[in-house]
């Protein structure tokens, strides 16, 4: 299983782990990334049969016309991405 954790806030490093599922075993982090700036990760898109996975980031921090997304409506909101190909 793959896992996508971050910080609470919109800015800092994102770290890709995978895990048994098993609640006695420990997560082990396959990969770290940087975010795009005033972003959280949101979710990882894995495409089966490669080594290739897509992180969304929500833009919830990004300040757009003086609102941070967050803010705006829901149909202004918006996310990024990045594929990161994993050792």
């Amino acid at each position: 299983m793959l896992v996508i954790g971050g910080p609470i806030a919109d800015d800092g490093p994102v770290r890709l782990y995978t895990w048994s599922g098993d609640p006695a075993s420990a997560p082990v982090v396959v990969q770290t990334l940087t975010s795009p700036a005033l972003t959280a990760a949101e979710a990882v898109v894995t495409y089966p049969g490669t080594r290739d996975v897509q992180v969304l980031f929500d833009n919830g921090g990004q300040v757009i016309n003086g609102t941070t997304c967050k803010k705006l409506a829901a149909s202004a909101q918006s996310f990024t991405d990045q594929i990161v190909h994993l050792p």
